[in-house]
Formats: structure tokens, C-alpha cells, sequence
């Protein structure tokens, strides 16, 4: 499971059968990345874009990301899913 941190350019991987966080994805960069954010004239607005979306599109195993505010989406990889399905393969 893939949850966002609230005012924060974090994405958590959460073990959905005990809720432990599994690993913290630090995504500033991607944050960064947003033109239209710095064009924000107004400072509580530009304080307000924040990451805030994430969906998984289970047949490319990408996950989309947005925010508040944001004028683009990104599409992205995250290695630690491709190493889980990979083992799941393995495992059967």
C-alpha cells in the first residue's frame, strides 16, 4: 500500500496486513520539478501546492503522482515494488 504524507514530498510504503511503515519514498525533487509552483505569486498558495495524489495503475505496476494546485502529473517506477514482484514470482 502507497500513502502520501500530508504537506510533505513523502510517499510511504505501508504493509497493508500490519499497517508498519516499510519504507519512507522522499520524492522533493519531483516536487521541484512543478513549474507552475513557483509562478505562485501568493505565499499561502505556494505553501498550499503540495504533493497530494497517488494512484497505481496495476497493469504498467506505475504509480501517478500530483499535488494541490499542480499544473502536471507525474508517472513513475519505484524499484522496491519491482524487487516485491519479482520475489512474489519467485515465491509463488
Amino acid at each position: 500500500m502507497l500513502a502520501n504524507v500530508w504537506f510533505t514530498n513523502d510517499v510511504l510504503r505501508i504493509d497493508a496486513r500490519t499497517g508498519a511503515v516499510l519504507e519512507t519514498i522522499d520524492l522533493t525533487w519531483m516536487a521541484r520539478m512543478v513549474p507552475n509552483v513557483e509562478w505562485l505569486s501568493n505565499p499561502q498558495l505556494r505553501n498550499d501546492a503540495v504533493m497530494n495524489g497517488i494512484a497505481f495503475d496495476p497493469q504498467t505496476r506505475h504509480v501517478f503522482l500530483t499535488g494541490k494546485l499542480w499544473d502536471s502529473m507525474f508517472e513513475v517506477s519505484f524499484s522496491s515494488l519491482a524487487r516485491r514482484e519479482k520475489r512474489e514470482e519467485r515465491d509463488g
